[in-house]
């Protein structure tokens, strides 16, 4: 199934909706997104969001697919369904199904060395160790290094000069170490890595309006504008977009893209797609690798029973019998989120142009929640 980006695509999201309304009536979802869709308008007449769109899925059909607000304030410009935001983070879980849909049609070894590759690394790390944030690098420090703008070139060479502890052993979320995916693929396949993006997964999807690295996003007409709170709690639009992740590092934050694309991406996700990628396969990122403890804190799970991982490019959190994939994407001015429940094929993207905490907050509550 594909998501037509056509003049159809209202009639196929009306369509949709029709279903809808007769497969959750047996369920409490329809009344969460009631509830989410309220929630939400709130926020953006308070002026705590400027815009958002929001995507959810459930057994193969979109269930609510809506844009809110404006794309910048101050502007009578709205956020509608093909309005792009810079995607962030969720970035990574977009890059992990690409080196998964690689290794499934090519020669690709998750637990190869990749040494051959870059001569200064433990000869045991491997791709596993980079999408699953364990290559034994420490984080600290790394992101001013990206944000003050340092080049890729002298953020690789300075990776080079740091320790680098026996891999596989030690979580860090590092968004440096994470890109060095990108050399192993544009080496192993001979093209540029975002090229590989529009070739494996943008296009066979249908996501003709995401793009990776900033310039593209730069010259999109039909964009978001980030927007940050003053040190009084004021929502304002921000001077500048960002740019050195997408400069510097797009497969850990570079990837642009709107709610109709993350749909089709969400889509995949839970149902996957025989020519591209087998569920078995698809099923591998989603297996948790390394514990990461300090996930249920962030997002307020109790229970002694929670447990949270970092599988491949997604994180994992297992709580009250669920088990839910997910990945957030923060970059100035932006809180993005995807999450769904494998087991009940129901899932959810939520894209902010601000910085807000019920973006990750209210995506994990709504699975959560349903029966």
């Amino acid at each position: 199934m594909k998501i037509c980006i056509t003049y159809n695509l209202l009639a196929f999201v009306i369509l949709n909706l029709i279903w809808a309304s007769s497969c959750l009536a047996n369920s409490n979802l329809s009344s969460l997104i009631i509830a989410l869709d309220k929630k939400i308008q709130i926020l953006i007449q308070q002026r705590k969001l400027a815009g958002s769109a929001v995507a959810i899925i459930a057994n193969g059909k979109i269930v609510h697919l809506k844009p809110y607000g404006v794309r910048k304030l101050g502007s009578k410009l709205p956020i509608d369904l093909m309005t792009v935001f810079q995607l962030g983070s969720v970035s990574k879980p977009i890059t992990a199904l690409v080196t998964a849909i690689l290794k499934q049609h090519g020669s690709l070894d998750l637990d190869t060395s990749i040494n051959t590759h870059f001569s200064w690394l433990n000869p045991q790390t491997s791709i596993r160790h980079l999408l699953s944030h364990t290559t034994g690098y420490p984080r600290a420090g790394w992101n001013n290094k990206i944000e003050n703008n340092h080049t890729r070139e002298k953020l690789l060479f300075d990776l080079s000069q740091t320790s680098q502890s026996l891999p596989g052993q030690m979580y860090d979320y590092h968004n440096v170490a994470f890109s060095l995916i990108e050399k192993v693929l544009e080496s192993t396949y001979g093209h540029a890595f975002c090229h590989l993006c529009q070739k494996i997964l943008f296009q066979p999807l249908s996501m003709s309006s995401t793009t990776c690295g900033y310039t593209a996003f730069e010259l999109t007409q039909n964009k978001a504008w980030p927007h940050q709170k003053t040190k009084k709690g004021v929502l304002k639009s921000s001077k500048s977009l960002s740019k050195y992740y997408h400069l510097h590092v797009p497969s850990a934050a570079g990837v642009n893209a709107n709610i109709t694309d993350m749909a089709q991406f969400l889509y995949f996700c839970l149902e996957g797609n025989a020519a591209l990628l087998s569920k078995e396969n698809l099923a591998a990122y989603y297996t948790p690798f390394v514990e990461t403890p300090e996930a249920t804190r962030t997002y307020k799970i109790e229970g002694a029973n929670a447990k949270s991982y970092y599988a491949l490019g997604w994180r994992v959190l297992h709580a009250h019998n669920k088990r839910i994939i997910f990945h957030g994407g923060w970059l100035k001015g932006f809180m993005n989120f995807i999450a769904f429940l494998p087991d009940q094929q129901i899932g959810i993207v939520i894209l902010s142009n601000c910085e807000s905490g019920f973006v990750k907050n209210e995506s994990i509550n709504f699975l959560m929640s349903v029966n």
